[in-house]
């Protein structure tokens, strides 16, 4: 099991730590536990995850998503979502500004490593303009907006709808039946 963990160094942003039961952070030597959940377990905070969709009125929203995993899998030969990565952090780490080459390149050094991410991003970083903090409009540059297009055209990304709460769908995923 691959466990990611952020640093407070700030050279390092991101490092894949493969560990076992308990092991350190190579960067801080923070230890890092290995979490197991049964398919119960897992069932459990699905079902809590979709009431609290409910409750949002972002049911349907959430279902189209667990849909899409189950129809993704099964294009690519039943090879699993084994990351997500959350696209707006990524995104916008160290920069103050929303730059998609950050995930262009999180998702290129997972794919070398034969894995199967999907980035997760809110509809609003995918506009050309967005109200980013405020008095402040992005505009993303059209090379970003094609790596954008890109990952989304390739089904890579999954654009959470307007006015949802992106952190429920890599929760979710996180504990899908893929």
């Amino acid at each position: 099991i691959a466990q990611r963990h952020r640093t407070a160094k700030p050279a390092c942003l991101v490092e894949l730590t493969r560990h076992k039961q308990y092991s350190a952070c190579p960067n801080c030597g923070e230890k890092l536990r290995k979490i197991e959940m049964s398919s119960e377990e897992k069932a459990s905070i699905r079902e809590s995850l979709m009431d609290l969709a409910r409750k949002n009125d972002h049911f349907e929203s959430l279902r189209a998503f667990s849909e899409f995993l189950e129809s993704r899998m099964q294009k690519n030969n039943g090879n699993q979502i084994m990351y997500i990565v959350d696209g707006a952090n990524v995104a916008y780490y160290g920069l103050g500004t929303v730059n998609y080459h950050q995930i262009e390149q999180m998702v290129a050094s997972l794919e070398e490593r034969g894995e199967n991410p999907l980035v997760v991003i809110p509809q609003k970083y995918t506009q050309k303009k967005f109200w980013l903090r405020q008095g402040y409009v992005q505009e993303l540059p059209e090379d970003q907006m094609q790596i954008m297009e890109n990952l989304n055209a390739t089904g890579r990304m999954y654009i959470v709808p307007h006015r949802c709460l992106d952190d429920y769908y890599w929760m979710l995923s996180s504990v899908s039946d893929q």
